[in-house]
């Protein structure tokens, strides 16, 4: 009984341990990527024009994105091993939906504009470092 229980410790164990290491943090995209570009998709009037030409800095760190957005605001969100990025506004409906590629970053920023219509702004990022 006492060879049973220790086995089954052993097991569960080794269960335990495998997710907590394929977890590591995702690095490769790691660095600071400036604003290229900042572009709305929408030609109704709902939907307002980005008041800049570009976003502004991406920081990706241990899989970890964040940009500044808007008055104030973060875009904060997380990059996965494939290069898939989201990222969100606390407390508003604003997600980015994107690509990382380790040299750029590409996606749209999607938030409801008047009228209940979805807008979206393209925006992309150039690695510097």
């Amino acid at each position: 009984m006492r060879i049973v229980f220790g086995i089954s410790i052993a097991a569960w164990a080794t269960a335990i341990a495998i997710p907590v290491a394929a977890q590591a943090p995702i690095t490769r995209f790691d660095g600071v990527y400036a604003g290229v570009s900042m572009t709305s998709t929408n030609t109704q009037r709902y939907c307002p024009q980005p008041q800049r030409p570009a976003p502004g800095a991406l920081t990706i760190a241990n899989g970890v994105a964040r940009t500044p957005w808007g008055a104030g605001g973060e875009l904060v969100g997380s990059v996965a091993a494939d290069g898939t990025l989201v990222m969100r506004e606390s407390g508003t409906q604003i997600r980015f939906d994107g690509r990382a590629d380790g040299q750029n970053v590409r996606g749209g920023a999607t938030f409801g504009g008047a009228a209940r219509v979805p807008c979206v702004w393209n925006l992309a990022w150039l690695r510097q470092r």
